[in-house]
């Protein structure tokens, strides 16, 4: 692992910038950022809270816990603390009003501008519906649907999944590409499985008790975990973030392992050697894997051909 780039504030998500082709799109907390590893432009935003419509440093946000481009120049905001979506138009860097939910009113509603929700945390496309985007809508203890094919306005909102007795507090998806399958991390230190087509709600690895454990599902132990990522079929990469670890399930096995030495900081070194801080966002680009965190951007440079080889050794 070494360090791929410093930021000033907590790297919520990255991408590959559609929009810059090499460059890496992430949002540091209050602000949407792009950077080669070099250089680091700001896009919109700045280092403080707030909420503004305005262009370039001019905007605030409230806590950008994620983001989806849905082309090279449009870019789907997820502004948790605001409670809704905002759309950002590249060309400008101007960020529209509310895109989905209204902005600085958090509830529960489904519709177009009377939709609501309540802490959001991650966008994904939906792989199995053009033109719809999945949310975890964190305090509201659901997944949402976002309609991305009205031409303007607000977009409309239903609810692909909820139940405040078992999908508690989630925060990150990822989605299988044949079944449409889903695995979420929650507040609540599970990963779940969320079936596409019937809706069954499965428990993959966790005790839903904080802490630290590898092993089996019923053994394993998180501590807010954040972003997963599907690698081929069958290896789940989650950010376990109050662990300082990365942690590597086998959808096969369901058993748990760990990347990094659990010590927080910024040591670059081997997968058993290395630390993270915080860990919290993850992006595949090419055989390399990015990890967003407090205050960088790492990289571990072969981590996927070493998965898929499984050469490594689980600590």
């Amino acid at each position: 692992m070494t360090t791929f780039v410093t930021t000033e504030l907590y790297v919520f998500h990255i991408e590959p910038d559609q929009y810059i082709p090499g460059n890496i799109l992430f949002s540091d907390r209050y602000a949407l950022k792009t950077t080669d590893g070099t250089t680091t432009s700001l896009i919109a935003g700045s280092s403080s809270a707030g909420y503004s419509t305005s262009s370039g440093s001019s905007a605030r946000f409230n806590d950008m816990t994620g983001f989806h481009q849905i082309t090279a120049t449009r870019v789907f905001l997820v502004d948790s603390n605001n409670h809704c979506m905002r759309m950002l138009d590249r060309i400008s860097n101007a960020s529209y009003v509310s895109y989905a939910g209204y902005c600085c009113s958090r509830g529960y509603a489904e519709g177009t501008s009377r939709a609501r929700f309540y802490y959001p945390s991650s966008a994904i496309a939906d792989k199995k519906a053009i033109g719809r985007l999945l949310i975890t809508d964190r305090n509201n203890h659901a997944v949402r649907l976002v309609n991305t094919n009205y031409a303007s306005g607000y977009q409309y909102v239903t609810t692909f999944y909820r139940s405040t007795n078992s999908l508690q507090y989630p925060t990150g998806i990822t989605q299988e590409y044949a079944s449409g399958d889903l695995f979420i991390t929650t507040h609540s230190h599970y990963v779940y499985k969320l079936a596409y087509s019937s809706k069954a709600l499965t428990i993959l690895s966790g005790t839903g008790s904080g802490g630290f454990q590898d092993g089996f599902s019923c053994q394993t132990r998180f501590s807010y975990p954040y972003e997963p990522l599907l690698i081929g079929r069958h290896t789940l990469l989650i950010a376990d973030s109050s662990n300082y670890r990365l942690r590597v399930l086998d959808l096969n096995s369901l058993t748990t392992g760990s990347l990094c030495s659990g010590t927080g900081g910024t040591v670059d070194g081997n997968l058993t050697a290395c630390s993270t801080y915080y860990p919290r966002s993850l992006a595949v680009v090419n055989d390399s894997l990015f990890i967003g965190q407090f205050k960088a951007i790492r990289k571990i440079k072969g981590l996927i051909h070493q998965l898929f080889l499984n050469v490594f050794t689980f600590k």
